[in-house]
C-alpha cells in the first residue's frame, strides 16, 4: 500500500509541474501577443508636446527622434500665460 501512495503522489507531483509549466508558457505566449507591434490600442500620431530647456545637439537628436516615429506627432508648446488663462494686455 505504501509503494501505491507513493506512486501516486509521485504522479501527482508530475502532473502540477505539467499543469504550471503551461501555465507559465501560455502567460508568456500572451504577453508576447500583446506587445506585438500589430497590436497597438494607442493608435498613431499621439500629440506630445515638448519643451527642449538643454538646447544640446544631444537633445535635439532625441527630439528628431520622437518626430521621426508613428506613434508620436510633436505639437508647437502653447504661450505660457494663454494656458494659464492670461491677457497679453
Amino acid at each position: 500500500m505504501k509503494r501505491v501512495i507513493a506512486q501516486a503522489r509521485k504522479e501527482l507531483t508530475q502532473v502540477f509541474a505539467i499543469v504550471s509549466q503551461s501555465f507559465s508558457l501560455c502567460t508568456a505566449a500572451n504577453s508576447a501577443s500583446a506587445l506585438w507591434p500589430g497590436n497597438f490600442v494607442f493608435g498613431n500620431r499621439l500629440p506630445v508636446v515638448v519643451q527642449d530647456l538643454d538646447r544640446t545637439p544631444l537633445s535635439r537628436k532625441y527630439i528628431d527622434a520622437l518626430n521621426a516615429s508613428l506613434t508620436f506627432h510633436l505639437k508647437p508648446l502653447p504661450f505660457q500665460n494663454a494656458a494659464r488663462g492670461v491677457s497679453g494686455s
